[in-house]
């Protein structure tokens, strides 16, 4: 099971988490099923892109052995919003929550398509003025 952290790249998973992660998936089974995980890499993408109508940003592990630059890029490239960001995060191998650079993965969230970014709200009200009137709403 702690393979599955440094197969991309030695020395990127944070070793207390990867072997807290071990014991918790141990203590459930004695064994790891192969069909997702050869799914994943041998039948991609497994969703078709252009089908994906909402803003997206696509985080790559800089030594991410799974989801190749290539692929990510053309897959990136057929999403029909154009609220998009692709972000590749340094010293980060595939499994980027376990990683020692964790925190990354919570900086490009905070600052691309996962905050909102569109200049109006679903209601048609820019989203500056909705956030103002929220504002003055909880602070009166």
């Amino acid at each position: 099971m702690q393979s599955i952290f440094n197969r991309d790249h030695p020395g990127c998973a944070d070793e207390a988490t990867v072997s807290a992660f071990a014991a918790a998936v141990v203590a459930l089974d004695d064994s790891v099923p192969t069909g997702t995980y050869v799914d994943m890499c041998s039948k991609l993408p497994v969703v078709d892109p252009e089908k994906i109508m909402a803003p997206t940003i696509i985080m790559r592990g800089q030594f991410d052995g799974i989801a190749g630059m290539d692929d990510l890029l053309e897959f990136f490239k057929r999403l029909p919003d154009p609220d998009k960001q692709f972000a590749v995060m340094s010293g980060i191998s595939h499994a980027s929550f376990q990683q020692i650079n964790y925190l990354m993965v919570y900086r490009y969230c905070t600052r691309s398509s996962c905050s909102p970014s569109r200049s109006t709200a679903a209601s048609g009200t820019p989203i500056e003025q909705e956030e103002t009137e929220i504002t003055e709403k909880t602070t009166s």
